[in-house]
């Protein structure tokens, strides 16, 4: 038996791959072993906490709340760090996501201000003035990279709705929404407590989000 749960463990670790096939494959072996052998989830605790230093902008905040939710975890907010709660597969594969994801959209959005200088520059009549209003550069660079996160949100909305299509997939997947709550419960207490910090920014600008979202989807 404990061979067997070896293998299970290790299809399920399989069922959270980045490629689709190995992934969906895994998610059915690992079914399948569970119905011959009467196992559930239950049999295999691998609940795990990922911690993650407290985001400072908005939209990173709004990124990791994204992240967390579409990879079926928990997402908790605390003073000094946040935390991703559930199974260990999905929370480091939630953790790996957004510290890849926040360098990215950040690099993207401080290149795609430099554009934006230049082209509200001329060469005779100089900067724009409102690039040198205070706030202006903090604020456009944050509109654009709220653009880029709400592409990400419908990126992994789609993911997920491709991934429950497999009956397999969706059971292993998709269904262990009540039992990753109660275990972020137990670790953090009342979940309602932890408040997902609002925004810093005051004011988004349409034009940089649209640039962001079309950047990101391009």
């Amino acid at each position: 038996m404990p061979n067997l749960h070896t293998r299970i463990r290790k299809l399920l670790a399989l069922s959270a791959s980045s490629n689709e096939h190995e992934a969906a494959l895994a998610a059915r072996t690992a079914a399948r072993m569970m119905d011959e052998h009467r196992l559930t989830l239950a049999d295999f605790p691998a609940f795990n906490v990922a911690d993650f230093a407290s985001p400072v902008i908005g939209w990173q905040a709004k990124l990791a709340t994204i992240v967390g939710t579409r990879l079926g975890v928990v997402t908790v907010a605390g003073r000094v760090n946040w935390h991703y709660a559930g199974y260990a597969v999905d929370t480091s594969g939630a953790l790996q996501l957004y510290t890849q994801l926040c360098p990215r959209i950040q690099a993207m959005a401080d290149a795609a201000w430099t554009a934006h200088e230049q082209e509200l520059t001329d060469p005779v009549l100089g900067r724009y003035p409102s690039l040198d209003e205070p706030g202006a550069r903090d604020t456009w660079i944050a509109s654009f990279a709220m653009g880029c996160v709400s592409r990400v949100y419908a990126a992994l909305d789609e993911d997920r709705s491709t991934l429950a299509r497999s009956t397999a997939l969706a059971r292993i997947r998709f269904t262990v929404a009540e039992e990753v709550q109660q275990y972020a419960e137990q670790r953090f207490g009342p979940l309602q407590k932890h408040v997902v910090a609002h925004s810093t920014e005051t004011l988004l600008l349409p034009g940089a989000m649209k640039q962001g979202g079309r950047a990101w989807g391009s």
